[in-house]
């Protein structure tokens, strides 16, 4: 075996170890999370926030996130059309 194929496989598994790893830590993790409640509620009964409060907030973060990283990939003049805003109303309108 020449020596630039043993330095693609070593590479290889190098990688797929590292991605394995990286899989096993995500998982130990996750089952490390506590539970996301059904409610959060003050001492006199008012609900603050329900499990689908959460729920949309986790999509409005993820939305933010993608909409960020897809300006920072396109012209600016590319950034005004759609936006966060009407693709939250969107999701919202699904969730209720």
């Amino acid at each position: 075996m020449s020596t630039s194929r043993r330095l693609r496989i070593a590479l290889g598994l190098l990688f797929t170890a590292t991605f394995l790893m990286w899989l096993c830590i995500g998982r130990e993790i996750h089952r490390g999370a506590p539970p996301l409640s059904g409610r959060v509620a003050i001492t006199s009964g008012q609900v603050l926030i329900t499990h689908t409060g959460f729920e949309t907030g986790a999509l409005v973060v993820f939305w933010l996130m993608l909409d960020v990283w897809i300006a920072s990939k396109t012209a600016a003049t590319e950034r005004t059309r759609g936006g966060v805003l009407p693709k939250y109303a969107m999701l919202a309108r699904k969730r209720e």
